[in-house]
């Protein structure tokens, strides 16, 4: 992709903190696509499904790796 207005590529723009998060986000969508349809036949008396968890230590190991890593 080429930006008119710099006269270069728009991904030699792009750092190395926002290939990471897209990435984080492209695995965190994943998981809730999957756990959407991969339901349980039976409904358990849990208040939140199997994926929750994996998407909060996916959220905050990303948050934490954004914080303590110097990304240039």
């Amino acid at each position: 992709c080429y930006d008119i207005f710099s006269g270069s590529s728009i991904f030699s723009q792009v750092s190395q903190s926002h290939v990471f998060t897209a990435g984080i986000v492209v695995l965190m969508t994943l998981i809730v696509v999957a756990g959407l349809t991969f339901r349980p036949k039976r409904w358990a008396h849990v208040p939140f499904g199997w994926y929750s968890i994996p998407l909060i230590v996916i959220y905050l190991g990303g948050a934490y790796a954004l914080f303590v890593e110097p990304w240039k």
